[in-house]
């Protein structure tokens, strides 16, 4: 557990970072980890074989919606099967059939028996939803042991690393974000941690004494977390707050208008934004990580077609 404690300690001292930065807000963390998601996303999806990329991360995408909208506030078999389904049609239940997994050497492993199935999944959702330890550790077991079970016929993978970082988005902590670069260390770490499983299992205790492979591959998880808790890190203390005042033709509601123009244009590069207008009606305030050249094109460029405003000042 040694590496596994400094990497949590850690993510914890990134994320006190975070919170002591002065624009700090919940709005502005919960934004920001909501932009690492959408790329680990797209990353988790890209990590399958086989796949319609398209529609399959749009798939992806609408589940992770359902799951923002729907989690209980804990993990439960009916919410899972429904986040399931929604990344592959066939996974309304667990699977009946006999699993063969096969592995990097050329030879298969049988997954879970189908009769056991549930048995050791709820004890899977009862262990996560002791919260008896760190939630980045728990999350990191809840990711490897349903891959280890493989409940589902297809969209085990994709389930599983949905699970883990709506899972941390609940408990304010930044996703796992696995590389499609990464691919081949973790579908190899992953084969690993399921042989130190099944070599141990003799003992009967799913989460006690845990192989070295298993501890690899929750090493790996967390370190991953770790990566991302320095992505809001640099994120957060980029921001900066501007006021922009206006010269505006007409009446001061055109504010409006400018207002969504400015916010388009730096949501369109992928940057954070929080915009305001002033009780006046003739400024905005802006919390963002955009710099005032970049502001500056925005605004001279919507001056050409937006004739009503006759001039700005950045401060």
């Amino acid at each position: 557990m040694g590496i596994i404690c400094e990497l949590i300690e850690g993510i914890e001292e990134n994320l006190t970072k975070v919170r002591q930065h002065f624009l700090y807000t919940d709005s502005v963390s919960k934004i920001a980890i909501n932009s690492l998601n959408h790329d680990s996303l797209a990353h988790s999806n890209s990590i399958e074989q086989d796949i319609n990329q398209k529609e399959d991360l749009q798939n992806l995408i609408e589940s992770w919606e359902y799951g923002l909208k729907h989690y209980p506030g804990f993990i439960e078999d009916k919410f899972v099967d429904f986040l399931s389904s929604r990344i592959n049609l066939r996974n309304y239940n667990y699977r009946e059939n006999t699993a063969r997994i096969e592995l990097d050497d050329g030879s298969f492993h049988l997954a879970t028996n189908p009769s056991k199935i549930k048995k050791e999944m709820n004890q899977l959702y009862q262990h996560i939803n002791s919260r008896q330890s760190h939630p980045v550790f728990l999350s990191s077991q809840l990711h490897l042991y349903f891959l280890i079970i493989h409940p589902f016929e297809d969209g085990n993978g994709r389930t599983s690393r949905l699970l883990q970082n709506l899972y941390l988005l609940t408990e304010k902590y930044p996703p796992v974000l696995i590389e499609y670069n990464e691919k081949e260390e973790y579908l190899r770490l992953i084969q690993q941690a399921d042989r130190g499983y099944n070599l141990r299992q003799g003992s009967g205790d799913m989460f006690g004494q845990r192989s070295k492979e298993e501890n690899d591959f929750l090493e790996f998880l967390i370190n991953k977390v770790a990566n991302s808790s320095k992505k809001l890190v640099n994120k957060i203390s980029h921001l900066e707050m501007y006021e922009i005042n206006f010269e505006i033709k007409g009446p001061n509601k055109r504010i409006c208008g400018i207002k969504k123009i400015i916010s388009s244009a730096i949501r369109n590069r992928g940057l954070y934004c929080e915009v305001t207008t002033s009780i006046s009606g003739n400024s905005l305030e802006l919390v963002t990580c955009a710099s005032k050249e970049f502001l500056e094109g925005v605004i001279d460029k919507a001056k050409k077609t937006q004739k009503y405003i006759k001039g700005y000042s950045i401060s």
